[in-house]
């Protein structure tokens, strides 16, 4: 989940039957006002379109659920984005 206001992204194992528990640490750091968050078709990274920063962070999913930063943190956007949308898959 993206929390604009605290710029980092919530982290969430999914349990059976779709509830979600908090992982630790609860957040990880986003750039500036992250508004949403995807998951990439192969599950394996999440994006967030950071809307004050004019970027995206990107993570890693790693097996246990959390996520970790991928090199560069962040890619530059156009002004202000609000949303990102992920097909296909990584090769």
């Amino acid at each position: 989940m993206a929390n604009v206001l605290s710029h980092d992204v919530s982290q969430y194992s999914i349990n059976p039957g779709g509830t979600l528990s908090p992982l630790s640490p609860a957040t990880v750091a986003a750039g500036a006002g992250p508004w949403s968050v995807t998951v990439d078709p192969s599950g394996q990274f999440v994006h967030a379109a950071n809307s004050d920063g004019n970027n995206i962070s990107q993570y890693a999913i790693r097996p246990d659920g959390r996520l970790t930063p991928l090199r560069p943190a962040t890619v530059a956007t156009g002004l202000i984005p609000l949303s990102i949308t992920a097909t296909g898959s990584v090769q």
